[in-house]
C-alpha cells in the first residue's frame, strides 16, 4: 500500500460513522456542544442556582406544612427552559456582533443568577428568620416572602410571637433516662 492508498483507506474509515443515523446524531450533538462550549460556565452557574432555589423552596413549603407538589417540578423545568432560552439568545446575538466575546451572555447570566438568589433568599428567610446576612435584605424581600407563604409578614411575626408565648407557658416535661427500653433483664 502506498501513501495515497493509506490516506483514502483511513478517510473512508473516518466517514463510516456518518453512514448511519446514530453516527449522524452524535456528530450533530458534538457540533452543537462545540458551538456552545464557551458559555458552559454561565449555564452551569444558573443551573446550580435553580437547584438551590428548588431545595430552599421545598424546605420552605415543608416548614409551612405543605407537601411538595408536582407544581414545583413544573416551575423548575419552566425556569430552566426560560433561562436557557435567554442565555442562548444572548449568545447568538453576541456571536453576530462580536464573534468571540461572551460578555453579554455573562451579563444575562448574572441577571438570571441574581433573580434566583433573590428567590431562594426569601425561602431562607422563611426557614431561618434570624439569619443575619439574609436578614439585611428582609425589607426588600417582603413582597417575595408574602407571595411564597400567602400571609403578610406582620401576620407571620404575630403568629411566631404567639407560638413562642405558648411554648414559654407550657410546662417543661422532665424525663428520666431509664436506659434502653428494649433491654430486658
Amino acid at each position: 500500500m502506498n501513501f495515497l492508498e493509506n490516506i483514502r483507506y483511513y478517510a473512508s474509515r473516518l466517514m463510516e460513522p456518518l453512514d448511519n443515523l446514530p453516527g449522524r446524531v452524535a456528530a450533530f450533538l458534538l457540533l452543537v456542544l462545540n458551538f456552545f462550549a464557551p458559555i458552559w460556565y454561565p449555564f452551569l452557574v444558573v443551573l446550580v442556582l435553580i437547584v438551590f432555589d428548588l431545595y430552599w423552596g421545598i424546605r420552605a413549603s415543608l416548614r409551612q406544612g405543605n407537601f411538595c407538589r408536582s407544581e414545583i417540578g413544573r416551575r423548575t423545568v419552566d425556569k430552566i427552559t426560560s433561562y436557557a432560552s435567554c442565555l442562548v439568545a444572548a449568545y447568538l446575538i453576541e456571536r453576530i456582533l462580536f464573534n468571540d466575546s461572551i460578555v453579554m451572555t455573562a451579563i444575562v447570566s448574572a441577571l438570571a443568577s441574581a433573580c434566583e438568589l433573590w428567590s431562594f433568599s426569601a425561602s431562607i428567610l422563611i426557614i431561618h428568620p434570624e439569619f443575619p446576612f439574609i436578614r439585611l435584605f428582609r425589607k426588600y424581600l417582603k413582597g417575595e416572602i408574602e407571595n411564597k407563604i400567602g400571609v403578610t409578614l406582620n401576620e407571620l411575626e404575630k403568629q411566631a410571637a404567639r407560638a413562642e408565648k405558648e411554648n414559654a407557658n407550657r410546662p417543661k416535661q422532665e424525663t428520666e433516662c431509664l436506659g434502653d427500653p428494649t433491654d430486658v433483664h
